[in-house]
Parts: structure tokens; C-alpha cells; sequence
């Protein structure tokens, strides 16, 4: 089933153009697909990104997409949901991975878009944190990642104008950022990176990446995408949250098991067990606070942008709270509340069309 943006996306004058991409909804059994889904105009696709649900065969769909290729480049990583729009108007925007759910999601993106793509597996170096016990130092799990990295190459030239790495990190591993950092170290890699993590269901599961050849844990994957010539890029940010002013300062965290047990209220510079000072913030009890926090998360504001920092579990026991995303001593996290999805994403694109336009007439 070949989908379309969100209605209204295409009020700004630009529709999903079904030449240059096409975006198909399956299931782990590959219903409804052949090799002609994947070509475009008779011809290899110029990349192939698939998004898995966790409750398929994840290594041997990979394996029958990578047969109907056509040998194009096939990027694939589980993950904990998908957005697209469905046919029923009531059904959700957003699919989250539930104990039925198979969805699989393909784009398929022609060889008129994009010219060449190098794919890339590369080790992260976390069996520590797998194992429960984490050993390496911040600086030698950076630097072994970024040996890694360093090990990588690219062949053809690296133009931040028409070259990007399209960048999926194993949701389990906690490396997001030290893969980021390494990228850094690293320094040969001149052109944006984006993505984010493989996903998976929310009980702990596995997650996985695949890289065209094999499925991998514990890996990163990443594709540098040079663009065809007289094509170019814009990133787009959105996010359904704004900032408050409810704040605090983070104290005693654990970076790789990505934990939180105390803060410091920025006002009073007292520090208090996370979970109390929270429950103080939102005027509840303690057994109440995940309901509380159903349309509310956690940001940090970086050059005056708010990147959302979500909560995995809350532990009264244990009075702490595990984060999707490492925390560190230090950290100013707002309170964030929710806006409506659709109203807010279809205003961020509206507003990226016309930023794209002021900054590239014709476009």
C-alpha cells in the first residue's frame, strides 16, 4: 500500500513525489510486494530504507527485501513504531508497537534522487553496558568507537552540499552519543549526520540494525548518501512538546545505565531525590506519577532548541528514573507538555517550506 504525507502536508505546493519516492506498508511476510515494488522505472533503487516491527523474523525479512532489491543499497533497523497516515481517518497518525503489530515500512527512494550510497556497520564497543556492568571509561568507549569509525571508507568524495549520513544507532547499546562524540574525534566525515535509534517493543526487547549484508546488535549503521546532480537538502525538525518553566539541574546520574536519582532545584540550590522533586512539580503522589506524566516529558534546550528527553521507567523502589537518552550530571532538564501532533508537525513543515523557499527561490 503506497501512502501520502498527512492531509494538508501538500497545502505548501509540495506533494511526496511518487518518481523520486514511494513509501510502502507490508507486513514481515511481505504481503503484497514483488521486485517491481522496489525498482523504479525499471531500474535498481537508488536506496532502500525498511523499518521493522520487533514482533517479525527481523534477520529473514531482511533477507527477502534484500532479494527483491535488485541489489539496490538496503538499509533496515526494528523499530518501537512508525509514522505514516492509514486509510481510515480514525486511526492514528503515529503506530506503536504493540504485541500484534507486524507492520513493516519501506521507502524507496530512485536513483534520480540519489546517486550513490556507501553503507557502513560499525561496532560500538558497549558489551559492558549490555552485560550490566559497565567498565570502559567515557574516553576509551569514545575512542575505541572512533578507531572504528576511523577504519571506515567512503568511496567517493564528502560534500556537506550533497552528501549526508543517514545514521541508525542500536537502541539498546546507550551509544548514541558516545557514537557522536567518535564522529567528532574522528573529524573525515565533512557532512551532516542524521537518523536516530533502532527500536523495539518497550519490555527490554532486542533491537537490531542491518546493513545490506547481515543483522547486527550492538552495531551503528550508517549510510553516506551522495544526492544526484542538481538535487539538495533541508532538515526538517519537529516535535510535539513545549518548553515550561518548571526546571531542575541534574545531580547523581549514571550515564550508561542512563539513570537519575537526585536534582538540585535551581532555586533554592537544594538537592532532592528525583522522583519526590518531580511529584512536587506536578502536585502529586508518588503511585500517581506516571499518569501525570502521559502528555508531559523532559527537555534539555540547547542553543535555544529543545531536544526531548523521555522517560523509559520510572522505579519507586529504587528512587530513580532511566531516561531514553543519557543524562548527565549537570544537566538543566525542563518540563515539557504536549502539543497536538498533527497541528504542530504540519505547522513546523509549513514553516520549513517557507525558510526552504527564502533561502533557495524556486524551490
Amino acid at each position: 500500500m503506497t501512502l501520502q504525507p498527512p492531509p494538508g502536508f501538500a497545502e505548501g505546493g509540495i506533494a511526496l513525489d511518487p518518481a523520486l519516492v514511494r513509501v510502502v506498508r507490508t507486513d514481515g511476510a511481505l504481503s503484497g510486494m514483488s521486485p517491481d515494488t522496489l525498482r523504479c522505472c525499471g531500474r535498481p533503487a537508488g536506496l532502500i530504507v525498511a523499518f521493522l516491527s520487533p514482533n517479525v523474523d527481523f534477520s529473514a525479512t531482511c533477507k527477502a527485501l534484500r532479494g527483491m532489491s535488485a541489489g539496490a543499497p538496503l538499509l533496515a533497523v526494528s523499530t518501537a513504531g512508525v509514522l505514516c497516515e492509514v486509510p481510515d481517518a480514525a486511526a492514528p497518525l503515529y503506530e506503536a508497537a504493540g504485541p500484534g503489530w507486524q507492520t513493516v515500512l519501506v521507502q524507496v527512494f530512485s536513483p534520480e534522487l540519489i546517486d550513490q550510497v556507501s553503507l557502513h556497520s560499525v561496532p560500538l564497543h558497549n558489551e559492558d553496558i549490555r552485560h550490566g556492568a559497565p567498565k570502559l571509561s567515557r574516553r576509551e568507549r569514545i575512542q575505541r568507537i572512533a578507531d572504528s569509525l576511523d577504519a571506515v571508507r567512503v568511496p567517493f568524495h564528502i560534500d556537506s552540499a550533497d552528501t549526508l549520513a543517514l545514521t541508525f544507532v542500536d537502541g539498546m547499546s546507550a551509544c548514541e552519543s558516545y557514537f557522536m562524540e567518535a564522529v567528532y574525534r574522528v573529524g573525515r566525515f565533512p557532512c551532516l549526520f542524521i537518523g536516530g535509534s533502532a527500536g523495539g517493543n518497550l519490555d527490554g526487547g532486542k533491537t537490531y540494525t542491518f546493513d545490506g549484508r547481515s543483522a547486527s546488535e550492538n552495531h551503528a549503521v550508517v549510510a553516506f548518501v551522495k544526492l544526484a546532480q542538481g538535487k539538495r537538502y533541508a532538515v526538517l525538525k519537529t516535535q510535539n512538546f513545549r518548553k515550561t518553566d518548571k526546571q531542575f539541574i541534574i545531580l547523581d546520574s549514571d550515564p550508561d545505565r542512563r539513570t537519575v536519582s537526585s536534582v538540585v532545584d535551581p532555586e533554592t540550590f537544594t538537592a532532592h531525590p528525583i522522583i519526590d522533586h518531580i511529584c512536587g512539580l506536578l502536585g502529586c503522589a508518588r503511585a500517581e506519577l506516571e499518569g501525570h506524566l502521559v502528555k508531559q516529558t523532559f527537555g534539555i534546550e540547547v542553543a535555544g532548541e529543545v531536544f526531548v528527553r523521555s522517560i523509559a521507567r520510572i522505579d519507586l523502589e529504587n528512587d530513580e528514573i532511566s531516561f531514553f537518552c543519557d543524562i548527565s550530571t549537570g544537566d538543566r532538564l525542563f518540563l515539557l507538555e504536549s502539543t497536538d501532533f498533527v497541528t504542530q508537525t504540519r505547522d513546523d513543515y509549513q514553516a520549513f517550506l517557507r525558510a526552504s523557499r527564502s533561502r533557495w527561490p524556486g524551490f
